[in-house]
């Protein structure tokens, strides 16, 4: 399983580009942002090519998401 973290600031910029298989690496990011009014783009890939992904305004809704992709 891999998963890709972005998260971008009010402007749009790209803040933080993250691959990894790790979800505790992918929970520190989320949890160490202090960006204001950020945006979270997230995407989890599965060993068959399936995927999940989403774009999320709040932290509360991209943990929401995140837990319900790493769900068996």
């Amino acid at each position: 399983m891999k998963m890709h973290l972005k998260i971008f600031n009010t402007n749009g910029n790209l803040l933080t580009d993250i691959w990894t298989s790790k979800k505790r690496r992918i929970l520190y990011f989320i949890h160490e942002d202090k960006t204001p009014h950020a945006r979270f783009f997230i995407k989890v890939t599965y060993s068959k090519g399936f995927t999940n992904s989403g774009e999320y305004r709040s932290k509360q809704d991209l943990l929401i998401a995140f837990n319900a992709f790493m769900e068996k």
